[in-house]
Order: C-alpha cells, then sequence, then structure tokens
C-alpha cells in the first residue's frame, strides 16, 4: 500500500537523501520479522486456487473505458497537424516474415508484410522493446512495473497479461521470448528466474557478484539510490528461441536450459564473453568483446562456446539479432542510428534509423516517420506506409505562448512547434528538454547535444521555423523551468558532487545572463520550480534543515524530525518571501510531489492526495483528491485529476469544487492562460481543447 516495492534502502541511498520514509519503515519492520521465531515465519503458502487465479487475472487486466466528452465552457478543440511521432525504438519482421512489428513510445503497431498493411494495435506506453514469440505467433512484452503481456497476432487480442512480484525489487531484468520466465537481478545481489504467471522463484543464483563487501554495497547502493540514470551491473540474455538464458559478471557466470530446468557447465569461451556486454544472434550464437583483443567480435557457439567467427569492431555500441541470420544489426553509428552488419563480408552495408532483413528484404523508418521495404539487391522500393499518429506518452518539455496560439511540445526523441490559429506545424525538430515562449515571441528550448553540436539553449521562432544557438550548457547538470535555467556546481566549480556543499546558480534563459547564486554549506534542498518562484524543501532531521528552522520562528514550535520545512523564494532575485511547516505524522503521509503557488503550498502525497497549504501559518492543510495538480495562484483556482480522462477545478481558499471536465481519453498537459480566465488542455489524441473557466462558461 505505500508503494515502496520491497525496496528498502541503504546505507548509501541514506547518505545521498534518496531513501524514502516508507522504505526506512519497511527496513526497520523486516529487521523485526527477521528476528522472529521461525515458527511464526516459515508458513506454507497456501495454494491458489483457480478462482483466485482467475480474479487476480481479470483485476490486472481490467483496463479503462471509453469516456463520454463533457466540456462545460468549450471554446475550441483542435487537432495537431502534423501529429507529434516519436522514432521507432524497435522493428522486427517475425521468423516466417509473415508480419512486422514497429514499436514507439507508447504503442506496438503489428503490420503483415504482403500487402504492407496495418492489422492492429498494442497499447504499450514504458514498455520494454517488444519480442515476437519463437513460432512468430504472439508479441509478448512488459513495462518498468514488471506487468507481462502476450498478444495474439492471429486473433488481434490479448491472451494473457500477470504482474510480477518480487521480495526484494529488481535492479535489471530480462523476460524470455515466450514471457513465461523473468530473469530478475535483486537488490540484495541474487540473481533469481521467476515463473511471471505465479511470481514462483524458480532458480535463485546468490554467487554471480564476486566484489569485495564494500565494493558490492557501493554498487548495489547507486542503483538503489535511484540517481537519474540506469547501471547495468550484470550482462544478462535470453536466446530468441528461450532455450537458454546466460548471464555473467567478471569470472562467474550462469547457463540455464529452460525447457530441461538445469544449469548447464559454462566452457570458458562462454564465461569470458559474459564478461562484458553481449547478444544473442540467433538460438545457437552470440557476439561479444573480444576479452583478449577488444579491437574484434567474436561468434561464439552457444552452448558449446566454440568460436563461430571473427569480426572487425564497428562504432555501435549494442549489437541485435537481425531476422536474416546473414546480418546483425549494430548501432548507434557516427550518423545513424542503426546499420546492417554483413557477417559473411564484416562490413555494414545499411543503415537508417531503425531496420531490420528478411530474405533480401529491407524494412527501415524513414526521415519522415514512414516503414518502407526495399529489394536489397536492386535497391527498390517495394512499399511504403505512414503510420497514423500515436497516442501522447509523458512528455518531456511543453510550453504554450501568452496569447495560446503556438504550443511547444516534446517527446523523447521529437518535438515540434504548432500554430494553432493557422493549423499547421511550423517547425519539427530532435527531442527538447525544457520550453519557454518569451514576450520577444521567441521560444527558448533546452535541445540536448547531437553530433558534435553541444546541448544549448536554442532561440527558435515560432513564426518562421528559423532558430540559431543561445547559451551553451554543455556539460553542465542544469535544468530548464520555463524562463530560468538552473545549474549546481559543487564546492571546486566542477559539476561533480553537486550534492552537498554546492551552489545553485540561477540564469535567465534567454541569454545565460547570472540573476543570482545561493551557496549550501550542507545537503542541498530538493527544488520545485512553478512561475517566478521557487520551492526548497529540507527535513527537520538534516542538519540544513534545522540552521534554516531558526529564521523562523513562528514554525519552529511543535516541529519533529519526521516533519519537512518549505521555504518560498522569488526566482527573479532569490529573495525568501515565505515558509511552511508540513507535519508528515510520524512519516503516515508521504509527500511525492510539491510546488509554490502564490501565498500557498501545493503538495501531493501517495494515493492520489493533493494538499493546499497557506505560507506562514499554522492553519490545516485544505485536502483534495487527485493527481496532477495545476494552480492558478491570482485566481486562487486548482486543476487536477481525479482520474485519466477526467479534470477537476476547485477553489483553493474554500476546497469548493467549481467545474468538471470529461474527456474522451487521457490528459496529457493542463495549462492555465495568463490572466487565468481560459485552461489549455492537451490529450494523448494529440487534441487540444480551450475552455473558458470564467463564470461566463459555467
Amino acid at each position: 500500500f505505500q508503494e515502496t516495492h520491497h525496496k528498502t534502502g541503504n546505507w548509501l541511498s541514506d547518505v545521498f537523501g534518496a531513501t524514502k520514509p516508507s522504505r526506512k519503515r519497511l527496513r526497520e519492520m523486516l529487521k523485526t520479522y527477521n528476528a522472529m521465531p521461525a515458527a511464526c515465519i516459515d508458513r506454507a503458502p497456501a495454494t491458489q486456487s483457480a478462482e483466485f487465479g482467475k480474479w487476480r487475472s481479470d483485476v490486472i487486466a481490467n483496463d479503462e473505458k471509453n469516456q463520454k466528452e463533457e466540456i462545460p465552457g468549450l471554446i475550441s478543440k483542435k487537432q495537431l497537424s502534423p501529429p507529434l511521432r516519436p522514432d521507432l525504438s524497435y522493428l522486427h519482421f517475425s521468423p516466417d516474415g509473415k508480419y512486422l512489428i514497429a514499436q514507439d513510445e507508447t504503442v506496438i503497431t503489428v503490420l503483415t508484410r504482403e500487402p504492407l498493411a496495418i492489422l492492429f494495435y498494442i497499447p504499450a506506453e514504458n514498455a520494454y522493446p517488444a519480442i515476437l514469440s519463437p513460432d512468430g505467433h504472439s508479441v509478448v512484452f512488459y513495462t518498468s512495473s514488471l506487468r507481462v503481456e502476450k498478444w495474439s497476432i492471429e486473433d488481434q487480442k490479448r491472451v494473457s497479461v500477470a504482474e510480477v512480484t518480487t521480495a526484494h525489487a529488481c535492479l535489471q531484468t530480462a523476460l524470455s521470448p515466450d514471457g513465461q520466465t523473468l530473469g530478475c537481478f535483486n537488490e540484495d545481489g541474487f540473481l533469481l528466474l521467476i515463473d511471471a504467471a505465479t511470481s514462483q522463484t524458480i532458480l535463485t543464483k546468490k554467487d554471480l557478484l564476486s566484489l569485495q563487501p564494500a565494493a558490492q554495497r557501493l554498487l548495489l547502493g547507486l542503483a538503489e539510490a535511484e540517481l537519474g540514470y540506469m547501471i547495468e551491473i550484470i550482462h544478462m540474455a535470453f536466446s530468441p528461441d528461450g532455450k537458454y538464458f546466460l548471464a555473467g559478471f567478471g569470472g562467474n557466470s550462469l547457463l540455464w536450459d529452460t525447457q530441461s530446468h538445469h544449469e548447464l557447465s559454462v566452457p570458458g569461451s562462454l564465461r569470458d564473453a559474459s564478461r562484458q556486454s553481449f547478444a544473442f544472434l540467433g538460438p545457437d550464437r552470440l557476439a561479444c568483446v573480444n576479452p583478449v583483443s577488444p579491437d574484434q567480435y567474436w561468434l561464439v557457439s552457444v552452448p558449446g562456446g566454440s568460436l563461430v567467427a571473427e569480426l572487425p569492431l564497428v562504432q555501435g555500441t549494442w549489437f541485435m539479432p537481425s531476422t536474416d541470420p546473414s546480418y546483425a544489426i549494430v548501432g548507434p553509428l557516427k550518423q545513424y542510428n542503426a546499420g546492417a552488419l554483413n557477417l559473411q563480408t564484416k562490413k555494414i552495408e545499411l543503415v537508417g534509423k531503425m531496420l531490420d532483413i528478411y530474405q533480401g528484404i529491407l524494412a527501415r523508418e524513414l526521415p519522415g516517420g514512414e516503414i518502407s521495404l526495399d529489394q536489397i539487391q536492386s535497391k527498390k522500393e517495394i512499399a511504403k506506409i505512414d503510420l497514423p499518429a500515436p497516442q501522447l506518452g509523458g512528455l518531456k518539455a511543453a510550453a504554450i505562448s501568452s496569447d495560446l496560439r503556438f504550443v511547444a511540445l516534446s517527446g523523447r526523441t521529437r518535438g515540434g512547434v504548432w500554430d494553432l490559429e493557422r493549423n499547421v506545424r511550423t517547425m519539427h525538430i530532435r527531442g527538447f528538454r525544457g520550453a519557454y515562449f518569451a514576450d520577444d515571441g521567441q521560444l527558448y528550448a533546452d535541445v540536448p547535444k547531437s553530433g558534435q553540436t553541444e546541448r544549448q539553449i536554442a532561440k527558435l521562432d515560432p513564426m518562421s521555423g528559423a532558430g540559431v544557438g543561445g547559451y551553451l550548457i554543455g556539460k553542465q547538470p542544469a535544468t530548464q523551468h520555463g524562463a530560468y535555467l538552473s545549474i549546481l556546481k559543487g564546492k571546486d566549480g566542477s559539476s561533480n558532487q553537486v550534492y552537498s556543499n554546492s551552489d545553485l546558480e540561477i540564469r535567465d534563459v534567454r541569454d545565460g545572463n547570472l540573476l543570482w547564486s545561493r551557496h549550501f554549506a550542507h545537503d542541498l534542498p530538493a527544488l520545485g520550480y512553478a512561475g517566478d518562484q521557487l520551492l526548497l524543501s529540507w527535513p527537520v532531521s538534516s542538519s540544513a534543515g534545522r540552521e534554516v528552522l531558526q529564521l523562523y520562528s513562528d514554525l519552529k514550535n511543535g516541529a519533529e524530525k519526521e516533519d519537512y520545512l518549505y521555504e518560498v523564494a522569488d526566482l527573479r532575485t532569490g529573495k525568501a518571501s515565505g515558509a511552511a511547516l508540513v507535519k508528515t505524522n510520524k512519516y503516515s503521509l508521504l509527500v511525492n510531489g510539491r510546488q509554490p503557488a502564490g501565498n500557498y503550498l501545493v503538495f501531493s502525497a501517495l494515493h492520489n492526495q493533493v494538499f493546499v497549504k497557506p505560507l506562514g501559518t499554522r492553519e490545516p492543510s485544505a485536502r483534495f483528491f487527485g493527481a496532477y495538480p495545476v494552480p492558478y495562484p491570482k485566481t486562487n483556482m486548482l486543476a487536477l485529476e481525479s482520474d485519466t480522462k477526467t479534470v477537476r477545478l476547485y477553489d483553493m481558499t474554500n476546497s469548493q469544487m467549481r467545474r468538471e471536465y470529461h474527456f474522451p481519453d487521457p490528459v496529457t498537459l493542463k495549462v492555465f492562460s495568463p490572466d487565468g480566465k481560459k485552461l489549455v488542455v492537451v490529450t494523448g489524441s494529440q487534441s487540444i481543447y480551450t475552455i473558458d473557466v470564467t463564470d461566463g462558461g459555467n
């Protein structure tokens, strides 16, 4: 219920301040549990009844139903044209070449090859790359929450769904092609093979990670701390036919036969192969870096371990199997995302954004997002198809101009700017990570590094589509928040060790001009941004929190170590404008989001709770039920989502609901107009609604 996902934190995540209070409580509970007599703990689990199993599957498989559109005060509804289309993350033929699957950030599209046509769609937001079953009749995939789904291509429907639960959190995972077995490397440093349908453990290997205790605690602690990047600790993969599972670290390795459920002897060459990243290129061979000569790749047979071939080291850092066994897909390349390496000529012969090969036919994604089929020998196009607009997933950046004419949206790989008045897209660029429409009518966007071009703030003209480079960010740990750019610097002025004894710089995003900076001698506070306000938060138990609390005598009385102190500052000057103390009641209230809102503090907690607390007073917080709150302080309005397709407006002064809006698909973005009289809502179908939220629009 506390959504700890079995994570308890450790000494390193405590140091980074990444251990949530609920995980600390779970850690103490487990200590008490483990100290109990064995007779009180070791109880045989009851056999799952067929009725319970069916009920559990029905609950997991339950999807939201369609909802009728009801939007009082609707001024306009427009469709992004052309739509925002992310790059494909996966493109692959079925083993018999009859089907083709194309996956992006939110959906898996299943197509037929002859003719090239769309068969059906599979919703797959936050999913890892899909897998075609060995018989080519099913599509299997799983998500970051370990939800495993299997879809029948012939029936065009889901045939099974399961949610894998584990006693300890998985730091790395791999799913077998049939969707039946999950490889899990957990926070204890153990490698597990788990039955996906029942969550029962098939195998536990405790000695794969052979490090000195201190080094092992450091490595696992970094992964547990969730520092914002993925750490690949071990190397593991299933063979394309699902028969073998290979995992390794250092000189230790595991080779498992999934059909006989037996551990196999690992030849020395396979043990060497699993020391570094490897990839199965077929059911009985894999590619790996030559451990003796790192300028070569090996092709090694499985399970025998004999050397099949030696390949020159290409620029790419990953291998993928091609449906045609004569090729391997490698990437990224210098100028392309992927290339096809001919295993006979040992040369990269074909390049593109995403591609696969079947019996002399090349499937690839074109620059415009279309999928084409080409004859490799004749270099002639056989067919081409444009995929329909996908559902918008989680946006990486979004901004709307003050006159509501222009909208800038970005996914993970692509972004764009649309003129809603003319109903045209004026810019189509690679994904950006921040956006702001300034008073000069220009869009300022945080554009990541690409090739030789360093990360920078780009100045873009939304009318003409022209753009120039602006403030150079480079490798600085910076984040754009509307009109402001925040940069963290360590004690030596570098970007290293910025978690304590560091400086926070706030710069004007238009020209990089330094507005102000503040030094934090102790741990950095958690930061929240909204408009021209900055929110800083500390646990009262921290030395920094106790120090800042001394500045607010009216809040000191009654403050407990489990509470949090919030301070609001003006982003233009850095001057503090107020503070609030939030009581957690011994961590029974678990805050997972916070933002300033004029004279109020708006924060979210687990279980769809939203609280509004006046600054500088000891008044209790007003509580609402919903998620993703967006306040408008000038009129004390609060917009939040009571479910994924419903938006409610509340008055923050009296907690009264003023409006309710029902949308036919999930809400992706909510923004108030500068005068607070309108609300702009963007939904997953890439529809943009402009709504009158005044009394006249009721």
